[in-house]
């Protein structure tokens, strides 16, 4: 019905819902459209956060939208999109393991949906989708095109703790800390301290020439983390080889 209607609209933008505020309508088009395919695999429709969310046993899924501060009326109406994985899970394992006093934020990865490789960018521009410029109805089947041929393969490299593993090894010195981690959470001691070993050079070489500066990055960031799961590898170590 609404495909037949925005054939006599004398050759304007098919706009959906165009009397409600721009931030209801975003979510009430992603949820009209994107539920009836997501919801069978899983994802539960979350109003209040914007989002979808799925779980399995160690990782959350989350599909994301957040809108331009610029929205008005059904003058601008933009949003942009993330894909993100988490796991409150692992965060509290760091925190019990590792004696932190306070546990870290629980995501995992994540990109914006521009940067995430094979991510077809019609009725995108510069990541953000306009309700104003395209045709409604194209945007949401673009996004469940993209979806269903991209971003939910993302998600399965998450399926696992080892696939995983393999997916963040693709930037081993930002996800250093969770690959060693990931390891010692299945007993996996020697992988551990083979990937350590490895691809610790950035770490070693940051250690020499910023770790006499107590507010480098490093120092603040990545120093701590970093020595305690030396600690615990060398522990370990010592007990088992």
């Amino acid at each position: 019905m609404k495909n037949f209607f925005s054939m006599f609209n004398g050759g304007k933008v098919n706009h959906l819902y165009p009397e409600m505020n721009p931030g209801e309508r975003i979510t009430r088009l992603l949820h009209e459209f994107l539920n009836p395919v997501l919801e069978p695999k899983g994802f539960v429709f979350i109003k209040s956060q914007r989002s979808f969310k799925k779980k399995n046993d160690f990782f959350e899924y989350h599909i994301s939208w957040f809108t331009s501060k610029f929205n008005r009326g059904n003058l601008i109406v933009k949003f942009r999109l993330w894909l993100s994985v988490y796991s409150p899970r692992y965060r509290k394992w760091e925190k019990d393991f590792y004696n932190l006093e306070t546990k870290s934020e629980s995501s995992i990865d994540g990109h914006e949906v521009e940067y995430i490789k094979n991510w077809n960018q019609d009725y995108s521009h510069l990541g953000s989708y306009d309700l104003v410029k395209h045709d409604n109805e194209a945007v949401m089947n673009k996004i469940i095109e993209n979806l269903e041929l991209v971003g939910l393969p993302y998600f399965e490299n998450f399926d696992s703790l080892d696939s995983a593993i393999e997916e963040l090894k693709k930037y081993p010195i930002a996800n250093f800390e969770k690959i060693v981690d990931f390891f010692i959470t299945q007993n996996k001691y020697e992988e551990a301290i083979d990937f350590f070993e490895n691809n610790n050079g950035w770490h070693e070489e940051q250690k020499r020439t910023e770790g006499q500066y107590p507010e480098s990055p490093f120092s603040l960031n990545r120093s701590k983390p970093y020595e305690s799961r030396r600690e615990k590898l060398k522990n370990w170590a010592q007990q088992n080889l």
